[in-house]
């Protein structure tokens, strides 16, 4: 999942859709949000 975080952390946008993923698919991720 890095190599996923690193390609999309340049955009905002993609950003939302990044978080969106962790939390309705990885909600035990939480601490690794990036908040």
């Amino acid at each position: 999942m890095t190599d996923l975080w690193n390609e999309y952390r340049g955009s905002p946008t993609d950003l939302l859709c990044i978080e969106l993923y962790d939390h309705c698919l990885a909600p035990a991720s939480n601490d690794t949000a990036i908040a």
